[in-house]
C-alpha cells in the first residue's frame, strides 16, 4: 500500500511464481518446436566442464558461449571438422541456451530437410521452405555430407539467399570447411560453377568458421553426460540400454 497526500493506494503487480510458470511453458513449447537431437536436448554449456576438450575446441566452445549471451545477435557460425569431434554437440547445447532466452531455433539436418521439400514438391514445398527461411535462429546440421542434385542446390541457395537478405541467425555443422565443400561441389559435373559459387559465397557472408579437432570420440567409451539426469521412460520395453552420450 502507498500514502501520498492522505491518499491510500494498492499496486497490483503480477506474481512471480505464474511468470516463472509462463516461462517454462513457454520454454517448453520452443523446445518443443526445436527439434534438437533428444540425446542433447536437456544439455548445456556447464555440462561440457564433464567432458575433456582440447584447447582449440574448448576456444570455439567459449566463443558459442559468448555468442549464447546475445540472444538478439544475428551472427552465425560454421562449425567443421572430423566426424565425432563435437560439432553437433555444441551447436545443440548453442540452440538449448537460444531457446531458453526466448528464441526460436529450428535444427534440421540438411539432407532430410531436402528430403522433406522434395516429398512435399506436388503441395505446399514453398510453404515448407517459407517456415525454414523466417525461423529466427535455423541450424543446418551435416552439410554437404548429403549427395546433393541442382534442384537440391538450388533450394539450398534460394534458404540462404532469404536469410541473408533478411539478416537471420544460422548455423552450420559440416565435415567440410567451406574451400573444401566448394572443391567438392566444384567437381561434379552436374552443376554450373557459378551456382555453386554463389550458395558458398551466402554461406560465407552469413557465419563465421570455426574448426573443431580432434580424433571420432564416438570409437571411445560413452561419455556419462546424461547420468545425472532423468530419463523419461514411457514403456518397461522401452527403457534405453545405456544412459549415456555419445559426440556428435
Amino acid at each position: 500500500f502507498d500514502c501520498f497526500c492522505g491518499q491510500y493506494s494498492m499496486a497490483l503487480l503480477p506474481c512471480p511464481h505464474s511468470e516463472l510458470v509462463k516461462h517454462k511453458d513457454q520454454t517448453r513449447k520452443l523446445q518443443q518446436e526445436a527439434h534438437i537431437p533428444h540425446r542433447y536436448e536437456t544439455l548445456t554449456f556447464p555440462d561440457l566442464k564433464k567432458i575433456e576438450l582440447s584447447p582449440q575446441n574448448r576456444a570455439v566452445a567459449i566463443e558459442l558461449l559468448q555468442l549464447s549471451k546475445r540472444p538478439k545477435s544475428s551472427e552465425g557460425m560454421y562449425l567443421y571438422g572430423m566426424p565425432g569431434v563435437g560439432k553437433t554437440l555444441l551447436i545443440s547445447i548453442l540452440g538449448n541456451t537460444l531457446l531458453k532466452a526466448g528464441k526460436r531455433v529450428l535444427f534440421c539436418n540438411t539432407a532430410e530437410l531436402l528430403n522433406q521439400l522434395r516429398q512435399r514438391i506436388k503441395s505446399d514445398w514453398n510453404e515448407e521452405l517459407a517456415r525454414y527461411q523466417n525461423v529466427p535462429c535455423l541450424i543446418l546440421d551435416d552439410v554437404g555430407v548429403a549427395r546433393m542434385t541442382e534442384w537440391g542446390l538450388e533450394q539450398m541457395f534460394r534458404l540462404l539467399d532469404a536469410r541473408y537478405e533478411e539478416g537471420r541467425q544460422t548455423f552450420f555443422t559440416s565435415n567440410y570447411s567451406l574451400k573444401q565443400l566448394q572443391e567438392k561441389l566444384l567437381g561434379s559435373d552436374q552443376f554450373e560453377d557459378a551456382q555453386i559459387l554463389r550458395l558458398i559465397s551466402r554461406m560465407a557472408g552469413m557465419s563465421r568458421q570455426l574448426e573443431l579437432t580432434g580424433e571420432d570420440k564416438r570409437w571411445k567409451p560413452a561419455l556419462t553426460l546424461l547420468t545425472n539426469k532423468p530419463v523419461e521412460r514411457k514403456k518397461k520395453d522401452q527403457e534405453p540400454q545405456v544412459g549415456t552420450l555419445f559426440m556428435g
